[in-house]
């Protein structure tokens, strides 16, 4: 029953390599490979919550409504969960890493536009466009690890793996949080030192 599952990745493995070889493409280093797949989908598991604990920020500089906020931190989710699947079959249709990079390329593409954003409208399609990125570079991760690192390599990127799954969300809190304070800090100095300032200038 164990030589099954080994066996077939074996092939997915070599089939892969093969394709990648005939098309031209250059093959990443395995630990190079699973650095920039981990790190894609680090920023996928970060988005999910990263506007729960930005939202009152989010809020004030937009203005947004309770629904509307409510509505940019569900947006992402929703579009991911209704894209997952398809992402994982077009990775097993068309290619994974090929599937990984354009899923990549969504996401970055989508976060830009989210930090552009002046409006409700523009925020929440952002986000509908961050959940279709991460839909797409989310369900090659394994699979690209899985065909990459065989024996204990691959226990150990399959380690690495459960790490990125496993971060802590307490410290992107206290980052948001101790960013909001400096920037406050700032603003009530700037503003006490015009209020002692402006007497003087009159």
């Amino acid at each position: 029953m164990t030589a099954l599952p080994a066996a077939r990745s074996a092939a997915w493995s070599a089939a892969w390599s093969a394709a990648s070889r005939e098309s031209g493409r250059r093959v990443l280093a395995p630990w190079a490979l699973a650095a920039a797949v981990l790190t894609g989908q680090a920023m996928a598991s970060l988005d999910s919550v990263i506007v729960n604990v930005a939202g009152p920020a989010i809020q004030r500089d937009l203005r947004l409504p309770g629904a509307a906020l409510q509505l940019a931190i569900y947006s992402y989710l929703l579009a991911y969960g209704v894209a997952l699947v398809t992402g994982a079959r077009l990775g097993g249709r068309h290619g994974f890493g090929r599937l990984f990079t354009y899923g990549v390329a969504v996401f970055t593409a989508s976060s830009l536009a989210c930090g552009l954003a002046v409006t409700p409208v523009m925020l929440v399609a952002a986000r509908i466009g961050q959940g279709a990125g991460a839909a797409l570079l989310v369900p090659q991760v394994l699979s690209l690890l899985q065909i990459t690192f065989h024996g204990e390599r691959r226990r150990r990127a399959m380690s690495a793996y459960g790490l990125v799954l496993a971060h802590d969300q307490a410290p992107r809190g206290r980052a948001v949080s101790a960013t909001n304070w400096i920037t406050s800090s700032i603003w009530e100095n700037v503003t006490d030192a015009e209020a002692r300032d402006g007497p003087h200038r009159s």
